[in-house]
């Protein structure tokens, strides 16, 4: 295969450290072209409906063809309608989620027209990784038409915890276990994940792990504990900010210097209330500190000014499959985890011995940061395990094991197992 496709749902082209910023370095390296077919953010107004034509450009070498399929509105608008009329919220979400089907369907074929005009023929098959079921989806007719030749489906979110109600979350789960069924290979990004494919009869699943660029950190190994909290990444509901701002006034006698600082962005309506919460839990004892969204050069000093990087949200099935990746970038600074037990964090928190897991209650938050802070000794020895567990996370390491997986070189049919996920050292 001498050329490669990237299908996904997210607009890369607005955001900087997601998998597929990864993924598209490593392809491009080692063929000779490589398109890659994304989703724009939605629009505002009527062009919300009716989309808009595809964007597309080339830099360093690689191809971006940008849709804007219709039923598109913008990020965060039926959340905020559903929160904003709250009576009928649940006939209104019912409705947003009809249409939201009708929008994954445009997605699909947006995403295979845009894919199947940008190839080359004269290329021969493609290589295509596809980020999510719906990229799987729009893949396999250019797979049996021969424009692709290997499909390999990137799983990366518990896709029925994005869907408002039972209908559209079973039809979510419907399209990721045909998905899986259908793909040559299913690269899984956390245990969890993978787990909920092991019936699907023809799943040849494998584990790909999330990365992390661990050069860009230092790591600052803490030997006594530092009772400053850091929360990065979005504030939202499931966030669990709200639990940890009715935890730390509980922590009594209150350690010097006790803070919490928050890093991150938050939808309007959210935001206002988040920060009358700050206001009314901020004591002479306790200083909180939010100053929004920060540029990605700026978070290794805030990781290295911190003193526990904080990982408990709330147990809903969307965060509890998930692999955040700003649990191994606390990894990679040496900061010690408090992550959600029951969770994928909590799983690699536990098993590498990086910090402590907690409920998303108030009261186990609270004994959670008393405990860590209490035990100068296990405190240190998460600190410095954290960046070795980083440096095994590596982006770069990551990507090499991917490609050996989906065969290297080009033209090897990849080794793959039948039988359940199987960890990158695996053979």
């Amino acid at each position: 295969m001498r050329q490669a496709l990237i299908l996904t749902t997210l607009d890369i082209a607005s955001r900087q450290n997601n998998r597929e910023h990864h993924a598209i370095a490593a392809l491009a390296s080692r063929v000779e072209r490589l398109v890659v077919v994304y989703r724009r953010r939605g629009l505002e107004g009527g062009s919300a409906l009716a989309g808009a034509p595809p964007r597309i450009e080339t830099r360093a070498g690689v191809t971006y063809v940008g849709v804007t399929p219709p039923l598109t509105p913008r990020e965060g608008l039926a959340r905020d309608l559903t929160a904003v009329r709250r009576r009928g919220a649940a006939a209104l979400a019912l409705g947003l989620d009809g249409l939201g089907v009708l929008r994954d369907i445009a997605t699909i074929l947006a995403l295979r027209r845009a894919a199947a005009r940008a190839l080359a023929p004269r290329l021969g098959p493609a290589l295509c990784e596809a980020f999510g079921p719906w990229a799987v989806t729009a893949a396999l007719p250019l797979r049996r038409a021969g424009r692709i030749g290997r499909l390999v489906y990137v799983d990366r979110d518990y896709e029925p915890g994005f869907m408002a109600t039972a209908p559209r979350r079973l039809w979510a789960a419907r399209i990721e276990r045909h998905a899986a069924a259908r793909a040559d290979l299913t690269l899984s990004i956390g245990a969890r994940l993978a787990a909920r494919f092991a019936d699907v009869p023809g799943a040849r699943v494998a584990l790909s792990p999330t990365g992390v660029d661990a050069a860009r950190f230092r790591p600052r190994l803490r030997a006594l504990p530092e009772p400053h909290l850091l929360h990065l990444g979005q504030l939202a509901p499931w966030s669990g900010i709200e639990d940890l701002l009715a935890a730390l006034p509980r922590i009594a006698p209150p350690p010097a210097g006790l803070r919490l600082t928050l890093i991150g962005p938050a939808e309007p309506g959210y935001a206002a209330r988040l920060r009358g919460l700050i206001t009314a839990a901020a004591t002479p004892h306790l200083r909180i500190d939010w100053p929004g969204e920060i540029a990605r050069d700026e978070v290794p000093g805030v990781l290295d000014r911190a003193g526990i990087g904080f990982a408990v949200f709330r147990p809903v099935p969307l965060r509890c499959h998930a692999a955040p990746l700003k649990v191994l970038e606390y990894f990679a600074a040496g900061l010690p985890v408090l992550a959600l037990e029951g969770s994928e964090a909590g799983d690699l928190v536990a098993a590498t011995g990086t910090g402590r897991l907690a409920p998303c209650t108030p009261e186990g938050i609270a004994a959670a940061v008393q405990a860590l802070l209490a035990d100068a000794g296990g405190y240190a020895a998460a600190s410095a395990r954290g960046p070795e567990v980083a440096r095994g996370h590596d982006w770069a390491r990551v990507m090499a094991a991917e490609w050996e997986r989906i065969g290297a070189p080009l033209g090897a049919e990849p080794h793959l197992r039948a039988a359940g996920p199987v960890g990158l050292a695996e053979g």
